[in-house]
């Protein structure tokens, strides 16, 4: 979360970011299906406390043994999901946004299957 704060300190008003977070985590392989809440959740928080737009990558499938998650999304300012792909299948989203503009993801409809991100002023 310092890594929002400090860009939100900044005035920043999209964090870009990409993770690579294993399906299972070997400290708490009890709760498999809250990985990608978790994930999610972290992202949001960071987005909503400080104003901002957050797009994340992220790697889905096995790489070296280890499975990822998946999971990309582009976040609100509001800290809710407003684009996200289905994992765990490799996908691309995109939203057109105005900068500093004030957003309800409510009133956005999106397509099933967008193709890039763009960011317009």
């Amino acid at each position: 979360m310092e890594t929002y704060r400090a860009m939100g300190l900044q005035g920043v008003e999209m964090v870009v970011l990409g993770y690579n977070t294993p399906a299972i985590s070997p400290d708490s392989p009890e709760i498999p299906n809250l990985q990608l809440f978790h994930n999610h959740l972290s992202m949001q928080a960071g987005a909503y406390q400080n104003g901002c737009w957050a797009a994340a990558a992220a790697k889905a499938g096995w790489e070296e043994g280890v499975e990822h998650i998946g999971g990309s999304c582009i976040i609100a300012p509001t800290g809710q999901i407003v684009a996200q792909v289905t994992p765990p299948v490799d996908e691309l989203i995109s939203l057109m946004i105005r900068s500093r503009q004030t957003f309800y993801a409510d009133q956005l409809i999106l397509p099933p299957t967008v193709a890039l991100l763009s960011i317009t002023d």
